[in-house]
């Protein structure tokens, strides 16, 4: 379990490390990814000793915060660099989403009891981001909008990134309330569609390490 931990921030520093060898040749995209890559990293390093730090009988503010930041990005990515840029419903599906996902998160400002900790901004949130998708696919496949092969293998994966994570957001309860043993894989499914997720932000990255190579 305790190395299974380490996953994520080691995904997270691939990123972050390409994006340092390859920081004078970056696009905006780029990065856009390395800045949130940089905010997960250190959001994933808080979530480990915050409890300690403040005293806290939990982490899973954190788990809200990380939310609503994932959200910003990922809207980032469909209303700024993807074919779907140029739409303006998405626009504003993005902007209600992030007002509804707010809403949601400042409620945690009170303290949580673990028993009754419900995710409903990580529903919203992952709702909105499957819906950008489908959206990206409407576009290419109805209105023929052109799109690179890199845009369409980054929109499959937070697909399935997000259809996991809004099935972990309506099962949170039961996630964190029962024994690690019996929600183990799909704590682990969890961690495995993060770690492709990460994975992919950081292969864009280093990608362009391999175009100035040529």
């Amino acid at each position: 379990m305790s190395l299974l931990a380490w996953i994520s921030p080691l995904s997270l520093s691939i990123g972050l490390l390409g994006a340092v060898k390859n920081r004078q040749f970056l696009t905006s995209l780029e990065k856009t990814i390395a800045f949130f890559l940089l905010i997960f990293v250190l959001i994933d390093f808080c979530s480990r000793y915050i409890v300690e730090w403040f005293g806290l009988t939990s982490n899973l503010t954190i788990l809200s915060i990380y939310v609503l930041i994932e959200y910003l990005f990922i809207s980032i990515l469909y209303t700024r660099f993807f074919p779907t840029r140029k739409s303006k419903f998405l626009l504003y599906s993005a902007i209600l989403g992030g007002l509804v996902i707010l809403i949601f998160s400042l409620s945690k400002v009170a303290p949580i009891i673990t028993l009754q900790f419900q995710m409903y901004e990580g529903l919203f949130a992952n709702l909105f981001s499957l819906l950008f998708g489908l959206f990206f696919i409407y576009k290419i496949m109805i209105d023929e909008v052109e799109s690179t092969k890199q845009q369409r293998s980054l929109n499959n994966i937070i697909i399935m990134y997000a259809g996991i994570q809004f099935f972990m957001a309506l099962t949170i309860n039961f996630m964190v309330n029962m024994e690690v043993e019996l929600v183990f894989f799909f704590w682990l499914i969890r961690l495995i569609a993060l770690t492709i997720f990460y994975l992919k932000l950081s292969q864009i990255i280093w990608q362009t390490g391999k175009k100035v190579a040529r």
